[in-house]
């Protein structure tokens, strides 16, 4: 900014006609202004650097010293407005104002702006490599995400198989317990989970009784809905389909959910854990011009990208 402010005054003192005059001259005094801001600016830094102080002085000198060309050029351009042919006289009596800053220091200005022009590139490499960094780390935390994901669903498929073998070999079966009463939702379409003709289960909006559902738990995480008009249980049918059509809590009306905390209800993904075998299947609803069909699709941690999100809300 100096730098220019510098070589526009200098070209002030120069200017034969009334039209560069006015040019220069305005351009000048936005650029002094200009000047006068970036060395503002600079002037908040460390006092104890003898370098940085030296630098900062020699360009407020190198200011000073274009501030009185600037000065000389506008006292002296009335003879430039009034007869362009005393311009040589002007530039004489201009001749002993300082036109240039020190030799010296100006290559000292010229060496520290090379030196910081190397440190700005060398930082800029440093961004970039750190970038590159970052964009690598983030690969890898995203690829450990998903592994710890597919580990945690199948550990869960374990452990559904560990509890129904436990259970088995008991003597006396562990009756399911009564929880709660409750609304399942679909979030993205706000429509209820709900008891429908011939035993289906469809998205509609909300139904007194065929939208309510009963939760019952049974051993670890599994649990059961129980709708509270057909007095039938959610579950998969024989042909593999969602259906609400048992009287009976078996494997094939096991469900289970991301979260036990009201929060986590609000927005999770529904397990049929009897399903594929024992692996589970999550609920999906997919889309088909204007209607929507529930299905239980398949289990890991990338069919659980396709699964619907519910609110299961307790009703009071």
């Amino acid at each position: 900014a100096v730098r220019d402010y510098r070589c526009n005054a200098i070209l002030l003192s120069e200017c034969s006609t009334d039209e560069m005059r006015i040019a220069c001259s305005a351009a000048c005094d936005a650029l002094r202004d200009a000047a006068s801001g970036a060395l503002r600016d600079l002037g908040n830094f460390n006092m104890d650097d003898d370098d940085a102080v030296r630098w900062y002085d020699l360009l407020m000198q190198d200011f000073s010293d274009t501030a009185d060309l600037h000065k000389l050029a506008v006292a002296n351009r009335g003879g430039i407005a009034g007869n362009s042919d005393s311009a040589p006289d002007n530039r004489e009596r201009l001749g002993n104002a300082p036109l240039h800053v020190d030799s010296k220091k100006f290559s000292e200005q010229e060496e520290h702006l090379a030196a910081l022009s190397t440190d700005l590139s060398e930082l800029s490499q440093i961004g970039k490599s750190l970038s590159n960094q970052f964009n690598r780390h983030n690969e890898i935390l995203d690829s450990i995400g998903e592994k710890s994901d597919e580990l945690e669903d199948r550990t869960r498929a374990v452990q559904r198989k560990a509890n129904r073998m436990s259970e088995h070999v008991r003597w006396k079966k562990t009756p399911p317990q009564f929880e709660s009463l409750v609304t399942i939702r679909h979030n993205d379409s706000w429509l209820f989970l709900t008891y429908w003709e011939g035993n289906t289960v469809q998205l509609k909006p909300y139904h007194e009784d065929a939208s309510l559902w009963e939760v019952w738990r049974r051993q670890g995480d599994i649990v059961g809905f129980k709708n509270r008009l057909s007095q039938t249980w959610l579950g998969q049918n024989l042909m593999g389909n969602l259906a609400c059509s048992s009287s009976r809590f078996r494997r094939g009306e096991e469900w289970e959910m991301d979260g036990e905390d009201g929060k986590a209800r609000q927005s999770t993904r529904l397990l049929c854990a009897g399903a594929n075998w024992g692996s589970g299947g999550w609920l999906e609803v997919k889309r088909n011009g204007g209607e929507s069909k529930l299905v239980i699709g398949s289990w890991g941690a990338e069919a659980g990208k396709g699964a619907a999100l519910w609110s299961v809300s307790g009703y009071e």
